[in-house]
């Protein structure tokens, strides 16, 4: 059992640079969010578990460095210390109206020895610009999930059933990232 099932950094990516991402990222180039299928190295769109407008940021991006800090951190800070040796693209992630990811790990079975081992979240404008749109952990009550504010950053093992709830009104803006290593024993 974790004794931290996430680790938390509040508002700490500052309200300018959220603002900055948000704003210098070519939505227009926005793609449909993806799922895993049954076929292997396979993913597909699916309106019922996911709809989210995606764009890809390289690793040397600003999103890309802060997520890579702050999964190292939140490695050694919460004790898992997983190993991992590499990062994905970070997915700057746009849900609108009707916009959701429903229940779904980040994990997934290993592919040649290798699987995700940690993901991290960062929202990028504030909850009051939304309504909707929670991030929740489905093994946790009410009062232990992680609540985000603009610049919050999340961190948390890829295996742990998470969702963001349908929007209501107006956009809510993301960034995430996964780091991968052996798959666990």
């Amino acid at each position: 059992m974790l004794k931290n099932v996430y680790w938390l950094w509040h508002n700490v990516v500052p309200p300018e640079v959220c603002d900055y991402v948000v704003k210098s990222t070519n939505w227009d180039m926005a793609t449909d969010g993806t799922i895993d299928s049954d076929a292997p190295l396979r993913e597909v769109t699916n309106p019922i578990v996911r709809i989210t407008n995606v764009v890809w940021a390289e690793n040397l991006s600003i999103m890309g460095c802060v997520t890579h800090a702050h999964i190292h951190a939140a490695n050694v800070n919460a004790g898992w210390n997983f190993k991992f040796d590499s990062f994905e693209k970070t997915q700057l992630g746009r849900y609108a109206v009707d916009g959701h990811y429903d229940w779904h790990r980040d994990t997934y079975m290993p592919i040649d020895g290798r699987q995700r081992k940690l993901s991290v979240t960062v929202l990028l404008n504030d909850p009051s610009e939304f309504e909707g749109g929670e991030f929740e952990f489905k093994e946790l009550e009410a009062e232990q999930q992680a609540v985000l504010g603009k610049g919050s950053i999340v961190v948390f093992p890829s295996f742990l059933e998470h969702r963001v709830k349908p929007i209501a009104k107006g956009e809510r803006f993301s960034a995430v990232c996964w780091a991968s290593g052996p798959a666990f024993a």
